[in-house]
């Protein structure tokens, strides 16, 4: 090979290389392009598809991401991560019903995971099924004593049931004590120490039981 063909060889290699470098720059320029990549090449896995439906999620387009979760459940029933992400896209898109449904089934394969229960106790607060929603915090709490978004869901709770008393001090005092000791075991004995938001809400009630 004489030195004219040897560099040209040699620049048409680097080239292709070149090329190929960027065009996985570009594919992999964000977690969803790298999801949709992914499911080009395998569209038979549920862990792609998943993550692919997650990476929209994050960008809020709930709507585009149930697709993919309902995908990866049909493609495998028995994992749980696609049933969860679906309830919170059928949540964020004002399907409660249907949220529920879907983190009953995910019990279903786990009842040890004390995120679900958290979560379907926020369901039900918003459908004021409070007893249930008790029941939901307390499971979550049994399975870890420390989780501090349970405590926040029990102090929903108390705040939510003020709302349905009427002209009734006394009951309504008694639930905003319970609703400020709640906020108040998530940012003292919980993991919740760090939130702001929940320091904040517990100073307010604080400062509502003073005065009440």
């Amino acid at each position: 090979m004489n030195g004219k063909i040897l560099t040209l060889v040699t620049i048409i290699s680097a080239l292709a290389l070149g090329s190929l470098t960027y065009q996985r720059n570009l594919v992999w320029q964000s977690e969803e392009a790298f999801w949709f990549d992914v499911l080009k090449k395998a569209p038979n896995r549920a862990r792609a598809h998943n993550n692919y439906g997650v990476a929209l999620f994050e960008q809020r387009r709930f709507s585009d991401a149930l697709p993919s979760f309902q995908k990866a459940i049909e493609l495998d029933a028995l994992y749980p991560d696609p049933i969860n992400n679906a309830a919170l896209c059928y949540a964020a898109l004002g399907n409660v019903d249907e949220a529920i449904q879907m983190l009953k089934k995910s019990l279903e394969l786990n009842k040890y995971v004390p995120e679900v229960y958290e979560n379907l106790a926020g369901l039900f607060i918003c459908k004021k099924d409070f007893d249930r929603a008790e029941k939901c915090v307390n499971n979550a709490l049994k399975l870890r004593p420390h989780y501090g978004k349970a405590y926040v869901q029990r102090g929903r709770i108390y705040l939510a049931q003020m709302h349905e008393v009427e002209e009734n001090n006394a009951a309504r005092r008694e639930l905003l004590v319970k609703a400020r000791d709640a906020f108040g075991a998530a940012c003292t004995i919980a993991d919740f120490d760090h939130d702001k938001q929940t320091r904040a809400m517990y100073e307010q009630l604080c400062r509502q039981c003073a005065v009440s």
